[in-house]
């Protein structure tokens, strides 16, 4: 007696479903879950010589009398060495208040220095609409002031010399608003 009707088309049906379900789960995870790591090319870039960098005394005397406008917050920061300068602006929650206050991180552009140290150099501008602890300056809504524990970046001269003028110039006296 022959008892083994159907189970030859129900191991085919199971093992069709199974290989249908990798196949899909595989589809899958290639277009959603796994990312393929991008290709990067490494390129040389000379780096400056003394004759290409200009001291900071030139460089100030280019830029004499310009401002950076912050039009995100309606104000420009006066600075001789506009050039060389970028910002970020982020927003927070913190303090002894809990009060909303935004940070303005002041960076000189990496082309501007030889050591990349000096693009971050420890100091900020901050805002927020309640009045601080700081040395402030209202400007409409907003009291802003700078804070910040920058030390030295580089062993370079002009580097120094650069990150110097920025902090010396950081200041809420040299903020005003924006015309």
């Amino acid at each position: 007696m022959n008892y083994q009707k159907g189970f030859a088309h129900a191991f085919l049906i199971i093992g069709l479903v199974v290989a249908l379900v990798c196949a899909l789960g595989f589809v899958y995870w290639q277009n959603f879950i796994y990312k393929e790591p991008t290709r990067t090319e490494l390129v040389n870039v000379p780096s400056k010589t003394q004759e290409d960098k200009k001291s900071s005394n030139e460089l100030k005397a280019e830029s004499e009398g310009k401002f950076l406008p912050i039009n995100e917050w309606g104000i420009k920061l006066d600075s001789s060495v506009v050039a060389h300068l970028e910002y970020n602006i982020s927003s927070r929650i913190g303090g002894s208040q809990n009060t909303e206050y935004d940070s303005l991180g002041l960076k000189i552009k990496q082309s501007s220095v030889e050591n990349q140290d000096c693009v971050n150099f420890g100091a900020d501008l901050y805002r927020q609409k309640v009045a601080t602890e700081f040395d402030s300056k209202k400007i409409g809504d907003y009291f802003y002031y700078v804070t910040g524990a920058p030390g030295q970046c580089s062993e370079n001269a002009d580097d120094l010399k650069l990150q110097q003028t920025v902090l010396d110039e950081l200041r809420i006296d040299n903020i005003s608003k924006l015309d």
